[in-house]
């Protein structure tokens, strides 16, 4: 405790050894010293209001002023009693007071953090909210409004985040209030904004404990995760038609593998005929004929082969054109009967016969009709 006095001419006539230690001035440096007060405060708007206060003789508390010590620091005094009334002869004004200094220092951190947060809070992207237990809001910052689809924080005040996102709060206060090892929950919702669009959210909730182990607020921070969501949805969907694709490829050249084999087989074996020395012209023309179709097929489905890229893109399309279904029948007969001699004795077929044939017959007589 400061506590000091001063005689009818302003000099200090009582300084005590809390004055020494806050001020760096020892008593004697002080006492009947008239400049010393100049020293202690320099600053002269300050000195006359102290000098006006001491020639109206007014008694006065929590007076806080700023102090300069010995070594060019500061001290914040908060002078809590000063009084003109002394019963000691020799006295004109006495005072007690403390230091404020660290106290002072630590309220203008304080201050300062909570602008910080504030400002933090405020301009934030991410959702910021905090909550009683519950999931009452009693704050929010304007990333969260938009995201829940308020436009003022006045509409929320009150409002439980967890129901408007979807979530059964009791469950989630018993959960915080029985495991208190909790440190933070993370959830993601899915709602519908004002603006009709479906978004999603991904929360992160952070109980604050007392110190019983009590929550006693929540502190939850929200952010819009609805275009990492689609993008990841339009990556599976890639990954998916990829591998589509790929079936699709292996397919299509297995397949092809044995479709070139038939053009390839009548090309052969009617080149083979047309050797034969005992054809009459009608003959060979007709033989000619069928290796010309068989060769357009064969180029057909090396086409087709070439375009498998297309196949991986999805982008084969069927070219419907006009045809004559008997003609066309017509044309295979020669071709499967010069297969039936090669591979009669390799190749059959499983299958009903009788089916097989209805089968075939329904689907041409379905497309003639």
């Amino acid at each position: 405790m400061l506590v000091n006095a001063i005689d009818e001419n302003g000099n200090f006539v009582v300084w005590n050894e809390e004055c020494e230690k806050v001020t760096g001035y020892k008593a004697k440096e002080v006492i009947g010293n008239p400049d010393i007060r100049k020293k202690l405060y320099p600053d002269p708007g300050l000195f006359s209001d102290i000098i006006t206060n001491e020639n109206f003789r007014k008694d006065y508390r929590d007076f806080i002023v700023p102090l300069q010590t010995k070594e060019g620091g500061t001290k914040i005094i908060n002078w809590i009693n000063v009084s003109s009334s002394v019963p000691i002869k020799g006295w004109q004004e006495w005072a007690v007071g403390i230091d404020i200094t660290d106290k002072t220092r630590d309220r203008q951190k304080l201050i300062e953090q909570e602008r910080l947060f504030q400002s933090v809070f405020a301009l934030s992207k991410d959702g910021m909210v905090l909550t009683d237990i519950d999931g009452n809001i009693f704050e929010i910052n304007p990333s969260a409004l938009e995201m829940i689809g308020l436009n003022e924080k006045e509409e929320a005040e009150g409002l439980n985040i967890f129901k408007k996102l979807g979530f059964d709060s009791g469950q989630l206060s018993r959960e915080f209030l029985e495991y208190d090892s909790i440190s933070s929950l993370n959830m993601v919702s899915r709602i519908k904004h004002q603006s009709g669009e479906e978004i999603f959210i991904d929360l992160s909730v952070a109980p604050a404990y007392d110190h019983t182990g009590y929550p006693w607020y929540m502190a939850i921070t929200m952010r819009n995760i609805t275009e990492k969501i689609k993008r990841e949805q339009e990556l599976k969907y890639a990954l998916e038609k990829a591998e589509q694709s790929d079936r699709l490829k292996t397919a299509f050249l297995t397949n092809m593998s044995h479709e070139i084999r038939t053009p390839m087989n009548a090309i052969v074996g009617f080149a083979n005929i047309l050797a034969q020395q005992e054809l009459t012209e009608p003959e060979r023309k007709e033989y000619a004929s069928y290796i010309e179709q068989s060769s357009e097929t064969l180029l057909k489905l090396i086409s087709d082969i070439l375009d498998i890229s297309k196949i991986e893109a999805g982008e084969i399309r069927m070219h419907n054109q006009v045809f004559d279904i008997f003609s066309f029948l017509s044309g295979l007969v020669p071709v499967f009967n010069e297969l039936r001699k090669k591979y009669a004795k390799e190749k059959k077929i499983s299958s009903g016969k009788e089916k097989f044939k209805f089968v075939s017959l329904r689907k041409i007589s379905r497309e003639l009709k």
